[in-house]
């Protein structure tokens, strides 16, 4: 069964997440992906080193480069060499799309900017990954995921409650995943324009700037004409909150949907008085009674077990869901169930469970994650295809 971009290649020249996550995706859709690294390769490759170290080696075992680089060809070039150089530029004008997170002062140094590029290679679609943005005070600084991500905008700042006054320690990686995919839905787009008019494009997409789109909702309602506060008390949170079982497991209440979604979840913890009484079965009354409420609806949640919480919210339509640790994803039957997860078996024996493909289309079938390819273990292959050959 054909692949939406077979036939499409891609160059990536990228590091890290954001750049790499992009060419995964568009691998996952069949296109041909070349990525290019120096003889020292794609730092993220030692990252296992710390991310993984019972179970790290550079060679035979490391998950957390392959999420990103699965299914790419690896080319070794040097870009600072005539030939590196040489070899570059005939890629992009073999391929359909170009990929790269590296700074814009950085790609200029190489020939490779997109302002180099492009007038070259008008039918090139040009994909680029930023931190900051490509103007401003803040263009050409430093920019990682944690940064420029989960700081910049408010996140980290406005998100723990206020009992606790210190921002709390993000993810790694979701803001640089969320550009990834950002940027591969928008190389799709520019590739289907293409088709229509022939005419490649520029696509950009970047961790503040994704960050401000993703947060978009909290920037907007606490602008002074809106008048929400933030950081909050867990009683301004009120019952839209986690709570703590009898097992000592958390589990995560959401009541978007009114007045009558909390006193849904009074029914579903055995104070249906509540919901007769003009005391708590109103918002104003509510907000006048919340330590009271809070307090009481903790006590309830300890009565129970996680999983008898979650069935009775089953029962009750209440929006609940346990809140497990990361670790206990690798076991999580519902993941397992849609294809959320996937094993991969690693030339030493190991079998590992991964985040799978996002992609659930029926045009296709789920492409499986496969250990990346060593440094330049494509380089030969790669070469032949432009008319060129390693230098002696």
């Amino acid at each position: 069964m054909a692949r939406p971009l077979e036939g499409v290649r891609v160059i990536e020249l990228a590091a890290h997440i954001a750049g790499p996550a992009c060419g995964r995706l568009l691998s996952d859709l069949g296109a041909e992906v070349i990525k290019i690294e120096s003889a020292k390769g794609d730092p993220w490759r030692v990252t296992g080193r710390d991310y993984c170290p019972n179970r790290y080696d550079i060679d035979l075992e490391n998950p957390s480069f392959d999420i990103c680089n699965t299914g790419k060809k690896s080319i070794e070039l040097d870009l600072k060499s005539d030939f590196g150089r040489e070899a570059a530029q005939k890629l992009l004008g073999s391929a359909d799309v170009f990929v790269t997170n590296f700074r814009p002062a950085a790609l200029k140094r190489l020939g490779l900017h997109y302002e180099q590029v492009c007038p070259k290679y008008p039918g090139l679609i040009y994909g680029m990954s930023l931190g900051f943005g490509e103007k401003g005070p803040e263009a050409e600084k430093k920019a990682m995921d944690v940064t420029a991500f989960w700081a910049r905008t408010g996140f980290l700042r406005d998100m723990n409650p206020i009992e606790i006054d210190e921002p709390f320690f993000p993810p790694w990686c979701v803001g640089d995943t969320a550009v990834g995919t950002q940027m591969a839905l928008s190389i799709v787009a520019a590739y289907v324009n293409k088709l229509k008019t022939g005419k490649g494009d520029v696509v950009k997409a970047g961790l503040m700037q994704e960050s401000v789109y993703l947060f978009g909702h909290m920037i907007t309602i606490c602008q002074p004409p809106y008048g929400k506060q933030f950081p909050q008390s867990i009683y301004d949170h009120a019952l839209d909150y986690h709570f703590k079982c009898s097992d000592d497991i958390f589990v995560m209440v959401s009541l978007v949907g009114g007045n009558e979604a909390i006193l849904q979840l009074f029914r579903m913890l055995g104070l249906s008085e509540w919901c007769e009484d003009e005391r708590y079965n109103t918002y104003k009354a509510r907000k006048e009674r919340i330590r009271e409420i809070y307090d009481k609806v903790r006590e309830k949640f300890r009565e129970k077990t996680s999983a008898e919480w979650n069935r009775l919210a089953a029962e009750f339509d209440v929006a609940l869901t346990i809140m497990p640790h990361y670790r206990d994803m690798a076991n999580d039957e519902q993941a397992w169930a849609n294809g959320y997860l996937e094993k991969v078996e690693y030339p030493n024996g190991n079998v590992d469970v991964v985040p799978a493909s996002v992609f659930d289309m029926g045009c296709m079938e789920k492409k499986k994650t496969e250990q990346a390819h060593a440094i330049g273990a494509d380089t030969d292959e790669v070469l032949a295809s432009i008319g060129m050959k390693r230098p002696e």
